[in-house]
């Protein structure tokens, strides 16, 4: 039986490109799904990378990629409460992960509309150190896409270094070079614990859930788990 399709988040670097080399290889065809949000340079570099794998899987990778737009909510998330978001989550900058939950906010919506039922990203194990990818950021990411009915999977969490992640480009053919886009936030932020960042994602789980049930009108509206912490997140600002 073929495997339904699996909606990826793709920037065109490394570990997103794995994750949807291993996809391919296993067969299951991959839908790209590129963002805009606002806080990045733009580049075409991503198109470099997505080439490289269309020529590698012709048969794998859905023929359009969309570039989904999340100015909105990555505002409403990330931007629109900064000053208070530096006080009360230790004056940590947590502007990524709430881009991030953001991205994952307007990937929800695209998979509900288009029947998708898989929604995967390039989480690494050697990236642990991140807001976004840690292991209970992962777990909220996970609880939300269980909540609207999709399967949120991290098909290169194993990968525990940047070198180990090469190689597995390199065997299938392409560059090993990253080919995203720069980050206006990138390196522009300390370690934060694992309680913090559970309570950054906790305080904006409800402005998610709202931003994909306004985006999904005929879905019944969404029950907010008793337990924040344990899953949910995911909105992206009213647009």
């Amino acid at each position: 039986m073929q495997q339904p399709d699996v909606a990826v988040m793709f920037s065109g670097g490394r570990d997103s490109s794995l994750a949807v080399v291993r996809y391919c290889m296993a067969q299951t065809r991959v839908r790209l799904l590129r963002f805009t949000t606002g806080l990045g340079i733009p580049s075409e570099l991503p198109t470099i990378r997505e080439a490289e794998l269309r020529a590698a899987f012709p048969e794998m990778i859905h023929e359009e990629t969309p570039t989904l737009s999340a100015y909105g909510i990555v505002r409403r998330l990330a931007l629109a409460d900064i000053e208070e978001d530096f006080r009360r989550f230790a004056g940590k900058n947590l502007v990524l992960l709430g881009e991030k939950l953001a991205l994952h906010c307007a990937a929800t919506v695209h998979c509900l509309r288009n029947s998708v039922t898989v929604l995967a990203d390039g989480t690494t194990g050697y990236q642990a150190d991140l807001p976004e990818q840690r292991r209970v950021a992962i777990k909220f990411f996970h609880d939300l896409a269980q909540h609207f009915d999709i399967t949120y999977e991290t098909p290169v969490l194993d990968c525990a270094s940047s070198q180990e992640v090469r190689f597995g480009l390199l065997e299938a053919g392409l560059s090993t070079k990253s080919l995203e886009g720069i980050s206006m936030f990138a390196d522009t932020f300390s370690y934060a614990a694992d309680e913090t960042v559970a309570d950054y994602l906790a305080a904006k789980r409800q402005t998610a859930v709202e931003y994909i049930e306004r985006h999904i009108p005929a879905r019944r509206p969404g029950r907010l788990p008793s337990q924040p912490h344990r899953g949910l997140e995911q909105d992206c600002g009213r647009a």
